[in-house]
């Protein structure tokens, strides 16, 4: 079999060619192309990406401009020529054994004159090694049938399942038919879930294959007017799928989850480095949202964040938007001083 690893990268010059130079070293003697995609960069990416596929014959450069995350792994998916693919981002990197054990897991069904469309397997932080999350799945197990359920349920009560970079795919379920352009919030949940849906077989591997480089900017020092027009989206697509999964609990899950998502939405404004006022006309304005009012105030999972329960706790306060705006000028005037302080 071959492999076909997908590399969608934007703004990632700092980090590109050591990712991609741990796909280069596999230890795996098949064959196996890396498909780099080049997402609108405004940095020097596109320009190293070209000098890498120009160094070795095995790497391959697709500039498709910002059409987003999603349709750039699409059209990575769509320009690849192996059996299997593989996802990589631009700051990660790849055990070098991952090839290795995803064929011969392979092998092993095929011996068994099974196929299997969808391998999850496990994620460590690139600098401690440290084992990202623990699945209840068994390896050497076929999932099938009424047996995905332990999968479905993953989907649909956390995101230890969502990345898309600890799954390996059979091309022939891999390419989506829905198209999305500015997709990149959400986006791997999205294909998560089409992913389980699609797959007839499923299997894991208990190990850690893949170093995920922990981002030490958080996503709450920007925000993007995107991000809640990209998971209203993605949550319709899910509701669809959990519905045709038939399980009552389903429903229970995801509302606590869009509750999450409106509380992010939130701390993603009040944290922003915005002007006060731009922050107050986006807090009114998403606090008037169908979508707001239907699952904000709803209770959050389980696992949320600490930063999630604060501004969850301010979000149910007689006069919200006050308490919000307050914490908000509280938390700019903190980074002021950090900044002032860190210059001295």
């Amino acid at each position: 079999m071959t492999f076909s690893i997908v590399v969608p990268v934007h703004n990632g010059e700092k980090f590109i060619r050591e990712s991609v130079e741990s796909a280069l070293v596999q230890n795996f003697e098949g064959d196996f192309e890396i498909v780099i995609v080049e997402n609108g960069s405004t940095d020097k990416t596109a320009s190293i990406c070209d000098e890498i596929a120009g160094q070795d014959n095995k790497v391959r450069v697709l500039h498709e401009g910002a059409i987003g995350l999603y349709m750039a792994r699409q059209e990575g998916i769509k320009a690849s020529k192996g059996d299997y693919i593989v996802a990589l981002d631009s700051d990660d990197h790849l055990d070098r054994n991952l090839l290795y054990e995803l064929a011969k897991c392979i092998k092993s069904f095929e011996e068994a004159a099974d196929t299997v469309d969808l391998i999850f397997y496990n994620a460590a932080d690139l600098d401690s090694k440290m084992v990202l999350n623990r699945f209840p799945f068994e390896e050497g197990k076929l999932y099938e049938g009424a047996s995905k359920k332990v999968f479905k349920d993953l989907v649909c009560s956390g995101d230890s399942l969502n990345a898309m970079w600890i799954k390996c795919i059979r091309r022939e379920i891999a390419l989506l038919p829905i198209e999305k352009n500015g997709l990149n919030y959400g986006e791997d949940l999205f294909q998560t879930a089409h992913y389980i849906e699609k797959a007839k077989k499923i299997a894991y591997l208990d190990k850690a294959l893949y170093y995920y480089r922990v981002n030490e900017t958080s996503l709450s020092a920007t925000y993007s007017e995107r991000y809640m027009e990209n998971q209203k989206f993605v949550w319709s697509e899910v509701d669809k799928l959990s519905d045709s999964w038939q399980d009552s609990n389903y429903k229970t899950m995801i509302d606590l989850r869009k509750a999450l998502t409106c509380t992010i939405n939130v701390a993603k404004i009040i944290y922003s480095d915005l002007k006060d006022s731009e922050k107050s006309a986006m807090l009114q304005a998403f606090m008037e949202d169908s979508f707001y009012k239907k699952y904000a105030l709803r209770n959050l999972p389980k696992w949320a964040p600490e930063e999630s329960i604060f501004v969850h706790g301010l979000m149910k306060q007689d006069n919200a938007f006050a308490a919000l705006m307050a914490n908000a000028r509280k938390s700019c005037i903190k980074r002021k001083i950090k900044n002032f302080l860190g210059k001295k």
